[in-house]
């Protein structure tokens, strides 16, 4: 009687086994139909299964049994469960898949970045029994991540040392521009018509272009400030902004009588100062640039989505599409035999938006005025500086 009930158990387990090698060769065909690696780790950091794909990526032949990190890695330095990396520890830990990067060296000590996906693998009875691993190989767009982070940390120390160039030679250029300065006008005002008609004129050139220079330099001096001597952003009134620009170029409205109005004007985040230059150049340009007749400018804004669109229209001499590429650039100036600057405006325009996240264009066609458009992002609090 024993001997029969020991046959019948014996029986029962080989069926078992077969049922559970059947199972597994299931599964095997199963995920060999993925086309991402995929390893099935044990709680004892043992693979249980790898499909084909996974194979060909690590360069290890199936082997059940061996130590995840010997697959993965080809090391023999252990995950030991410390690690706040180890995908196994991280699943037992929140019982949720999770996401990590790891490096990985194929057999031939080529080194890769590769995302592994581990999703907890739980038992019947609510014990985690292992987990499910896939992976895909992200080595080029680390690369590319890697590529990028350097060169924008080379181009932020250029900028940096452009900036600070950019500065200390317009500064140090001021002193002695302002002795000459000072002397040509003191000469001129002592021998005006005691020389001859050529020296007055000599002296004329000297006043007129040292004048120049100096405005070059005072505009170049607030186009490298403007990321580096800005202020923390704050709720700003943009009817207040209008209000002061308006009082800095009172005098050039009143002698050219141009007609200044505006929309009601939103309170936004931004920094006040660089504002009132913003506001103070794009109306000083649209009064410059007009025809016969007086200046009609115009500022609206609306909301669009997540940001301020605001545009300052007129009826001046409008610009050629052909032009819209150069005009934001440092010392582009379209016409200049004809109307004054220095064609650092409109760059110091742009870089002024660029600092608050925005952008800026135009609209345009010669003789028929333009549209000059920058946006603001709404933001729901200040943000310091940028």
């Amino acid at each position: 009687m024993n001997l029969l009930l020991k046959r019948s158990e014996i029986k029962h387990e080989k069926m078992a086994e077969r049922k559970l090698e059947a199972e597994h060769a299931f599964l095997q065909s199963v995920i060999d139909g993925v086309n991402e690696p995929i390893v099935v780790i044990g709680t004892d950091y043992r693979v249980k299964l790898m499909n084909r794909a996974a194979c060909e990526f690590s360069g290890c032949s199936r082997a059940p049994g061996s130590l995840c990190y010997q697959i993965s890695h080809h090391r023999n330095t252990p995950c030991n469960g410390a690690e706040h990396s180890c995908p196994l520890e991280q699943a037992r830990k929140s019982g949720l898949p999770v996401t990590v990067v790891h490096e990985h060296y194929q057999s031939n000590g080529e080194r890769h970045f590769v995302e592994i996906i581990a999703s907890p693998l739980w038992g019947t009875d609510g014990t985690l029994q292992g987990i499910v691993e896939s992976m895909r190989d992200i080595t080029e767009r680390k690369r590319a991540e890697e590529e990028l982070a350097r060169r924008t940390a080379e181009l932020a120390r250029s900028n940096a040392e452009l900036e600070q160039f950019a500065y200390v030679v317009s500064h140090d250029l001021q002193e002695p521009l302002r002795m000459i300065s000072g002397f040509t006008k003191l000469l001129e005002k002592r021998y005006r018509g005691r020389l001859d008609k050529s020296a007055d004129e000599f002296i004329a050139y000297i006043v007129d272009g040292t004048a120049r220079m100096q405005r070059m330099i005072e505009d170049l001096l607030a186009y490298s400030r403007v990321g580096t001597r800005g202020k923390p952003f704050e709720p700003t009134d943009c009817e207040v902004i209008f209000d002061q620009a308006m009082i800095n170029l009172k005098v050039a409205i009143e002698q050219s009588g141009a007609v200044v109005t505006h929309d009601p004007l939103p309170v936004i985040t931004a920094d006040t100062i660089q504002m009132i230059g913003l506001f103070q150049n794009l109306i000083s340009n649209a009064i410059k640039f007009r025809r016969e007749e007086p200046a009609q400018v115009h500022i609206s804004a609306k909301m669009k989505g997540n940001e301020w669109v605001f545009s300052v229209r007129d009826n001046g001499i409008g610009i050629a599409p052909e032009l819209f590429g150069h005009l934001f650039q440092l010392f582009q100036r379209l016409h200049p035999d004809e109307y004054p600057g220095t064609g650092i405006g409109l760059a110091t325009c742009k870089r002024i938006v660029e600092r608050h996240g925005g952008r800026i264009w135009v609209e345009s066609e010669a003789g028929k005025g333009s549209i000059f458009y920058f946006t603001i992002p709404v933001r729901s609090s200040a943000i310091p500086e940028a």
